[in-house]
């Protein structure tokens, strides 16, 4: 097994080789982003950790679907061992963040 690597979504590879995972995303519509989505559905490590970021209340209803909805996206075989949801800031369109 590898030791320890931080690398961003697109720089991330193949993480076969690593026994924990620790994935960090947003929400976009009710599930991971595309960029966290295509990782998900790739990861068979042992231990699988989610933190979340949404601009929603984190003990919503939406945010409770949402991760959900993101654990699903992962093989039938693996399941996060843990997961964190925290309200984040949302960036507009046109590059604005609303707090």
């Amino acid at each position: 097994m590898k030791s320890f690597q931080l690398s961003s979504i697109e720089e991330a590879g193949d993480l076969s080789a690593y026994d924990c995972v620790f994935l960090g995303f947003w929400i976009e519509g009710g599930t991971a982003c595309e960029e966290a989505a295509n990782v998900l559905r790739h990861l068979t490590n042992r231990h699988i950790f989610l933190f979340v970021t949404l601009a929603a209340d984190p003990e919503s209803a939406h945010a409770i679907a949402s991760m959900q909805n993101s654990k699903n996206l992962l093989p039938s075989d693996s399941f996060p061992k843990g997961t964190f949801l925290c309200r984040g800031s949302r960036i507009e369109r046109d590059g604005t963040e609303n707090v």
